[in-house]
C-alpha cells in the first residue's frame, strides 16, 4: 500500500500546496551548442565509415595481404571512432546512460549501425529546429552553432559577454539572450 499523501501549508498564508514527491525528476537540460557540436562530428564520421565500408569491397586482384590487413584496420579506427561520436550525440541530447551502451554494442552490427545512426542523427536534428536552428545534410553550418554558445547574440552570434545593452551592437537585435 503506498504511503498516504501528505499536504503541506505555508505557514503565512494558510494555502495548501499539494505533495510532489510523486512527480517526475525534471529532464536534464539540453546544451543546443553541444548537440549541433556533436552531430556535426558524427556526420563527418559517418561519411568517413561510408568511404572505408566502399573501399573494403574494392580489392585489387593481386594486392599483397598487408593491404587488406590496412584496409580492416582502418575500418576498425573509424568504427571506434564513429561510436565514439554516437554516445558523444545520445549524451548530449540527454540520452540515458543505459539505452546509449546498448546502442553503442549495437552499432558493432554492420547494416544496424546505419539505422541507430540514422534514428541517432534524426533525434539531434528535432532537437535543433525546435530552438529554431537551420540543419542541413551535414549539420547544423558552424555559423549557426556560433549563436547557440552563451552568451551570443541569437541572431548574428556576436560576443555578448560582460555587455548591459538591451540591444546586439553588432546587428541590433532587440533581445539579448
Amino acid at each position: 500500500m503506498p504511503p498516504p499523501r501528505r499536504d503541506t501549508q505555508d505557514v503565512i498564508t494558510g494555502a495548501r500546496e499539494p505533495d510532489r514527491s510523486d512527480r517526475p525528476a525534471p529532464a536534464p537540460a539540453i546544451d543546443p551548442a553541444q548537440v549541433a557540436s556533436a552531430q556535426r562530428w558524427l556526420l563527418w564520421h559517418v561519411l568517413a565509415l561510408l568511404i572505408v565500408t566502399a573501399t573494403l569491397c574494392v580489392a585489387p586482384v593481386n594486392a599483397p595481404a598487408w593491404v587488406a590487413t590496412a584496409k580492416l584496420s582502418l575500418y576498425a579506427a573509424v568504427t571506434l571512432l564513429t561510436i565514439a561520436m554516437s554516445v558523444r550525440l545520445s549524451l548530449a541530447c540527454a540520452g540515458s546512460g543505459a539505452m546509449t551502451l546498448v546502442a553503442a554494442l549495437l552499432m558493432f552490427i554492420p547494416i544496424l549501425n546505419f539505422a541507430l545512426l540514422a534514428s541517432l542523427n534524426a533525434r539531434a536534428t528535432e532537437i535543433l529546429r525546435a530552438r529554431g536552428v537551420r540543419v542541413g545534410v551535414m549539420g547544423a553550418p558552424r555559423a549557426e552553432i556560433e549563436k547557440l554558445r552563451p552568451g551570443a547574440c541569437r541572431s548574428c552570434g556576436y560576443d555578448l559577454t560582460g555587455l548591459d545593452a538591451a540591444r546586439c551592437p553588432e546587428c541590433g537585435a532587440p533581445e539579448i539572450t
